[in-house]
């Protein structure tokens, strides 16, 4: 009788890292927010966007531990339950520390000196003065200070960063040993996207280039030192970059994505590299006016976040899919927050069939699996992994 030989699924991301084909095309990379995380678990889960608020109430009452303890629960069990091939790890809350303020069902404070608020399902955090509510915006000389204070805080960083790897070893040992799956630990660093801070962030590539320079090497010390750190305690494989593109192309011309991004990424992918771990870029946006730089210049070994509708999923397998590995590709905006469980089903068939062959393939969500995400396309689209991942039957 012939015996069977299932690959772990440590060994099917690798596999796939290295444009092999495995047994099953594995799946996973993402976070799981409710309440998709709530309805896999049977418990209010504090994983993902929106779990943030549920750590927040839980440390405005003193109970930190209980956060913490909580949400390396959750990973591990939505790991487990989801049969998840790459698990992606992020730092936990501290089990101890200051108390926040809750002014109301989005709104908290730390210090009583600007007040920060939850908006479009828990998917972004602005600050806004106390009393008015008013928004607050970053001007230039905000944003040399702030670059000034990433500087000065590099050194304890990295004197901090073996924190990680002890903070962070236990949950990523019980997940390598117990499940047998690849982990993967973000550090996006080098673009400063959120909306209080971009349109100066941007604005100093043209008039402010220096700060610029600073802001990303200071960042990129920072962000080497964390994904060490992470492989160190056990992480596989490093995620590195951030949003840096619209729906039309890139926030910032392909001439200064060259001089002024591209050189830090490519550094950590090398850092990545040498400590024996892979490396894996994201963005959304159209990314093509880069895609050359972005795609092989930075020399990672994977990239995910490729969003459907400014990016073409044939055009990126045929330009790049035997270079890096894909990990992707199921609409998490429409099809699986708007359409139905049989769309999401048949989206997620059809992304396999166009970019497992020849391996180098990780299936999941275009992006993260948010608040906004319907619970059943989720479960639509995990199924279907399962049924149309089997390589014997994807041609």
């Amino acid at each position: 009788m012939l015996e069977v030989f299932l690959l772990s699924p440590w060994e099917r991301v690798i596999r796939e890292l290295q444009h092999e084909e495995p047994d099953r095309v594995p799946w996973g990379g993402e976070g799981v927010s409710r309440p998709t995380a709530d309805v896999i678990l049977g418990r209010p889960a504090l994983t993902g966007m929106g779990g943030q608020h549920r750590v927040i109430e839980l440390q405005a009452r003193g109970r930190h531990a209980e956060a913490r303890a909580r949400m390396e629960a959750d990973i591990y069990d939505l790991a487990n339950k989801l049969k998840i091939d790459l698990v992606q790890v992020v730092s936990l809350p501290p089990g101890e520390g200051q108390r926040p303020r809750i002014l109301s069902n989005q709104e908290w404070t730390h210090d009583g000196r600007k007040n920060l608020r939850t908006v479009d399902g828990n998917l972004l955090t602005i600050e806004v003065e106390p009393g008015s509510g008013k928004r607050i915006k970053h001007g230039m000389d905000e944003l040399e200070h702030l670059v000034t204070g990433i500087e000065d805080g590099v050194h304890e960083a990295e004197s901090k960063a073996s924190e990680v790897s002890s903070d962070l070893s236990q949950l990523i040992r019980n997940i390598k040993d117990h499940l047998r799956a690849a982990v993967f630990y973000p550090v996006w660093n080098c673009f400063l996207t959120h909306p209080d801070w971009l349109p100066t962030f941007l604005r100093a590539f043209h008039t402010r280039p220096d700060l610029i320079s600073r802001y990303e090497r200071a960042q990129c010390r920072k962000a080497i030192a964390a994904g060490k750190a992470g492989i160190d305690a056990g992480a596989d494989v490093v995620g590195i970059g951030g949003d840096l593109a619209y729906r039309k192309g890139p926030m910032i011309s392909p001439d200064k994505y060259h001089r002024y991004i591209l050189p830090y990424m490519k550094r950590e992918s090398e850092a990545f590299h040498r400590k024996g771990a892979f490396s894996i870029i994201a963005s959304d946006g159209n990314l093509m006016p880069i895609s050359q730089d972005y795609f092989i210049g930075s020399k990672v070994d994977a990239v995910r976040e490729i969003e459907p509708g400014p990016m073409d999923r044939a055009v990126v397998k045929e330009l790049y899919g035997d270079r890096v590995c894909l990990n992707g590709n199921v609409d998490c905006g429409r099809t699986l927050g708007l359409l139905s469980p049989g769309d999401a089903a048949k989206e997620t068939r059809d992304v396999i069939r166009l970019w497992a062959p020849g391996g180098g393939h990780i299936i999941s969500s275009s992006n993260t699996i948010s608040p906004n995400v319907r619970p059943e396309n989720f479960l639509a689209m995990w199924k279907a992994i399962f049924r149309y991942g089997d390589y014997s039957n994807i041609r």
